[in-house]
């Protein structure tokens, strides 16, 4: 079994198709083909049920390639622990900061540590509705920055520091509330199409942490798009407070109350990091400024 065979079998299992595949690997389709039935030989069961029109894991398959996960980060650690040791500080690093999360105080940490580390490439990667905890879940950034609930814990071994609590709110456009009430009950919110942000792969149950019971929902990707659409009246949706404060205050956007229900709840911004990761003198001086920033 050799190290290059699991890099293709995850290839393989994370890609749309074999083309796919080939083409991360930078090989043909015909060589992962002999690659995995090789593998396959070696280990004296199949791997990948070829039977349909996609390529899948057999139920033995699964148990073997959830290892192979687990070598795999293992190794890409390795080469990271061994990059950070050669040069003294890592070669580069990733954060995932939610639009959620904008704060001048943390982009000001930012700015330190980039000049602190000059020869550190930096990657500042964005996303939203916990999009943060899912890469850093799936082992693709260093640093997670974004909202938090302690439900998150069952997505990884992770460590968080507070940053600040987040009020989450229901908001609209006046102009969708009749004769501009902003206190309905759970009902007449029903019959108001919900704007939501696309649910992540997160394993936690996604209705636990929705408002929407009954409403048309109409999803989308971007943090932007959502408040755009608000703005238009196309619906509600729930809103950090800080985040719409200067459209509630021009009467751009209002806070829905409900007269037989919760209407808001508090959530809190954290950053978060593995458990299991090496940090480097560039991680950990970013760690420890966000711990120091609030």
């Amino acid at each position: 079994m050799k190290l290059s065979q699991l890099k293709i079998l995850d290839a393989i299992v994370s890609s749309q198709s074999l083309k796919q595949a080939a083409e991360k690997c930078h090989k043909t389709q015909p060589a992962l083909t002999m690659a995995m039935q090789k593998l396959e030989q070696d280990i004296g069961f199949t791997l990948i049920d070829r039977s349909g029109y996609r390529l899948k894991l057999t139920p033995a398959g699964e148990r073997f390639y959830k290892q192979a996960k687990r070598v795999l980060s293992g190794c890409d650690e390795l080469d990271k622990i061994s990059s950070t040791l050669a040069l003294g500080y890592e070669p580069s690093i990733c954060i995932a900061y939610e639009q959620l999360a904008g704060d001048q105080r943390i982009s000001k940490l930012f700015g330190k540590v980039i000049q602190q580390f000059p020869r550190t490439q930096f990657k500042i990667v964005g996303g939203s509705r916990f999009q943060a905890v899912e890469k850093l879940a799936k082992g693709e950034v260093d640093i997670g920055i974004g909202p938090w609930f302690d439900i998150f814990h069952a997505s990884g071994d992770f460590q968080s520091v507070l940053l600040k609590p987040i009020d989450v709110i229901l908001v609209a456009s006046p102009q969708i509330l009749s004769n501009g009430r902003t206190t309905l009950t759970s009902d007449e919110l029903d019959a108001i199409p919900c704007l939501t942000l696309k649910p992540t792969e997160l394993p936690f149950d996604d209705e636990k942490l929705s408002f929407a019971k009954g409403s048309q929902v109409v999803m989308v990707e971007e943090l932007a798009t959502l408040r755009s659409l608000l703005l238009q009246g196309v619906g509600w949706g729930l809103a950090a407070k800080h985040v719409c404060k200067t459209e509630l205050e021009n009467g751009d956007l209002v806070q829905i109350r409900l007269s037989d229900d919760e209407d808001q709840f508090q959530s809190e911004l954290r950053a978060f990091r593995s458990n299991r990761n090496f940090y480097g003198p560039v991680a950990s001086a970013i760690w420890q400024g966000l711990q120091e920033l609030y």
